[in-house]
This record gives structure tokens, sequence and C-alpha cells, in this order.
């Protein structure tokens, strides 16, 4: 495996763990990719059928838990018949946050992650420590008195910009909800469950650009005024013109937005 500074990371087989987090992960027993799938602490927020994420604590640091069980052969079905070549593996998870943090994204710190498994079935885990913040979903929702039409145009307008250099910087998310944009008190924006972003090397295809700003439409709808939307779009497209030839993305957006609303998100 290969990656980032080796003055940060230890190289392991099968495992990557950030060196000065070794001392704890030994302690929990999860320096390898067996010691991660027996782990039994914590609390377990959600199962699906190839994903788990367990919540835990040591050194009064939150700390969470994915792993991954998958049959490959179903994996590649899947992938053969919907074109849908899903993302499981904490490793592709750790290269993209690793990618993030250098360009100045806040995301999850991550201290461990692995890939093993046999020749049929798949395993892989990642170890993220808890990223300060709230989701801007739940802020949203609490309608607190602190959050004007005012701060909340100014946040949207800030979105817009992250979202923009976010896109530009060759990345998109899958799964750009506002559950998944987390903030701190005094509004620095972040990036949750990024098991899913994809890295092109030169510019985004316009199909996941749409679909990552339709998700915002759509998980922002009743939380927000057109005008803090407005102030978004103002955000990502600054100048007058370039906001005008996005007309049809925008329209593509709307449409997508409708399609989301009908199906509900994916999680």
């Amino acid at each position: 495996m290969t990656g980032p500074s080796d003055d940060l990371w230890q190289f392991r087989e099968k495992v990557i763990l950030r060196k000065d987090s070794i001392p704890f992960l030994e302690a929990c027993q999860l320096t390898t990719v067996e010691g991660a799938d027996k782990f039994a602490l914590g609390e377990e927020l959600r199962r699906y059928p190839e994903k788990s994420i367990v919540q835990f604590m040591k050194n009064e640091k939150t700390y969470f838990l994915k792993r991954y069980h998958y049959s490959r052969l179903s994996v590649f079905i899947r992938a053969a018949l919907k074109w849908n070549f899903p993302v499981l593996s904490g490793v592709t998870e750790w290269q993209r946050l690793n990618q993030l943090d250098a360009l100045g994204f806040r995301v999850p710190k991550a201290v461990a992650a692995g890939l093993g498994g046999s020749l049929f079935r798949g395993l892989s885990f990642i170890v993220l420590e808890e990223l300060p913040g709230r989701s801007l979903e739940s802020q949203l929702q609490e309608a607190s008195p602190c959050f004007t039409l005012r701060r909340q145009r100014r946040i949207a307008r800030a979105l817009g910009q992250w979202i923009r250099r976010f896109h530009d910087a060759g990345f998109c998310h899958k799964d750009l909800y506002l559950c998944h944009i987390f903030m701190t008190n005094d509004d620095v924006l972040g990036l949750l469950d990024c098991e899913r972003i994809c890295h092109w090397p030169g510019q985004v295809p316009e199909r996941w650009i749409v679909k990552d700003l339709a998700a915002l439409l759509y998980s922002s709808t009743g939380l927000v005024p057109n005008t803090v939307r407005h102030s978004f779009l103002a955000g990502y497209w600054p100048a007058k013109a370039e906001l005008r030839n996005a007309v049809p993305k925008l329209r593509a957006i709307a449409r997508k937005a409708k399609i989301l609303a009908r199906k509900g998100r994916k999680v």
C-alpha cells in the first residue's frame, strides 16, 4: 500500500495506521483487518447488508469504525448490470480523505484503514475521528433565533463557494445532502460520509455535478427560503454571465431534485 507521507503513516500488511494513534489502536486491537472485524465495543449506529458503523470512545475522544463485508461475485454482477461500482473499501476512503485534507477541506481524520478477505468475500475497514460540529440540516431544523436570514444567506454563499472549489478540484460526493455538511458554531464548514467520493484528474462529469447540487436542493426543501438558495447559487456561480450560462444545468438540477423527492434519498 502506498499513500501520503511515511512520516505520518505506518504501512503494514493489509493495513495503514496513523503513527501517533498506534498505541490506542493496539489497545483496541484495531491494527489488523481481523481485529477490526471482531471489534465488539461501542454502539452500532447503522447496519446495512454490506456495511456497519460503530461509534466508540477512547481516551475521551469519539471514533467511528466503518466495516465492509461483501460478496465479490455479487458486487461484480451488480456493477456489470447497472454500471454502478460500489465503493466498499476503507482504504479508498482513506485516500480520498487525505487528498481533501491536503487541499484544505475539513473532513474527518482517518487513523487506520485496511483491506482483506478471501477470494470470494471482501472485508475492509476504516477508523475515523469525530468531526467537530453538527449537520447543517439539524441546525436549520432547530430554527434557532441566532440562525437569522442574514446568517443563513452568508453561510449559503460560503457553501456555494466551498462546493464549487470541491468540484473544480475534480471531486464529486454522490451523497451531498445537507445532513452530510457539518458546521461548527463559528460557521466553519466540513464534509461527512466521504466513502463514495470520486475524483477525476480533469473535469468532473456534468451528471455528477448535477446530482450533487440536486441533492443539496432536495434536502433544503422546506428548510430555507428561495433567497437563501439564490445566495448559494451566487457563491457557486459568482459571475452573472456564468450564472446565466448555467440555466440549462439549473433546469437539470431541478428535474433531478424532483426525482429524489419522489424516490427519497439513498443512505
